[in-house]
């Protein structure tokens, strides 16, 4: 009995003091290690459990196990197990639809923040020269923006160059429509003026009905006539009548294209070159403001009456 006493005396600090090194070099242990495992061909295998297993457990705080269902590591919080699989930074913000949000900062600390919906301000155009002003409180200003009618000498900060009672100076810009001549006057009554239209003499043109610049050709109308009357190009509201017998036709005139009768005509025809018709002449007669007539023959070099003949012609009108 004594013996035995003996040997536990010695053997019994050892136990209570002892490290355990499993694998290489089990002589070489830190001190600060209960437990060491080394190996370069060899991997510690944690226990292998799956959902259900590891849902009839209650182990400490910071148990590990590897969960077969997940193909992971589960670390166990002291009230549920963690996926490290699935840890990020391990912090979440979850919305408790109270109004407040709960923070978890990755080490199971939560932190609830109490919040309120943002007051907004609003500015209200009543329609009617105010304006309503509304601030977060929910307290409203109104804000009139009609002229001042009260006493002068109540207001403050007033610039030393206003007067006393000073009404606004209105500037304006006018046109005559008939002149075209643009006028503006300026805060000192002062007029000065633009002319749009030079009324200088012999000037074509002259002032729209709209006052702005409008040009007057002296051309009212020209034309190309085919000889059998028909109009090849000729200026609208112009036509052409062919009249009885050869060479003779009729160029017709809008109302109102000319002032009077006595515009100017220039008339041509084409060149025979010497043969056939080889002494044309065209000419007008019988011109008023309502059209003009055209002759075109040969005089057979003025020894015989002018024999006409149809022809194609061209003519101008000008009208000062």
């Amino acid at each position: 009995m004594k013996k035995i006493l003996f040997l536990l005396a010695l053997v019994g600090p050892m136990a209570v003091f002892s490290q355990v090194k499993v694998g290489a070099n089990p002589e070489i242990i830190d001190p600060g290690s209960i437990m060491e495992l080394e190996s370069t061909n060899k991997a510690l295998v944690l226990t292998r459990l799956n959902n259900e297993q590891m849902a009839n457990l209650n182990p400490l705080n910071g148990a590990l196990v590897y969960n077969v269902d997940t193909s992971c590591l589960h670390y166990h919080t002291g009230n549920q197990w963690v996926n490290l699989c699935e840890l990020s930074s391990g912090i979440s913000f979850t919305n408790n639809g109270d109004g407040t949000v709960t923070l978890v900062d990755g080490q199971d600390n939560e932190i609830t923040f109490n919040g309120a919906e943002e007051t907004i301000t609003t500015l209200t155009d009543n329609l009617n020269s105010t304006y309503t002003y509304t601030n977060e409180a929910g307290d409203q200003t109104q804000i009139t923006t009609n002229d001042f009618d009260g006493e002068w000498a109540s207001l403050s900060n007033i610039p030393p160059d206003i007067v006393d009672g000073d009404d606004n100076t209105v500037t304006s810009l006018t046109q005559d429509n008939v002149t075209g001549l643009i006028t503006y006057t300026n805060e000192s009554m002062v007029n000065q003026t633009a002319e749009v239209v030079s009324a200088d003499a012999n000037n074509e043109i002259i002032p729209g009905s709209n006052g702005g610049a409008f040009y007057q050709s002296p051309i009212k109308a020209f034309g190309k006539i085919a000889g059998d009357g028909t109009s090849v190009r000729v200026t609208p509201g112009v036509t052409v009548t062919k009249l009885a017998g050869a060479g003779h036709y009729r160029v017709n005139l809008p109302i109102g294209l000319v002032v009077d009768a006595d515009y100017i005509i220039q008339i041509a025809q084409p060149s025979r070159e010497g043969t056939g018709n080889d002494d044309p002449s065209i000419s007008y007669l019988n011109q008023t403001n309502a059209g003009f007539e055209v002759i075109i023959g040969d005089n057979d070099n003025g020894g015989t009456d002018t024999g006409r003949f149809d022809s194609e012609f061209m003519f101008t009108i000008f009208d000062l």
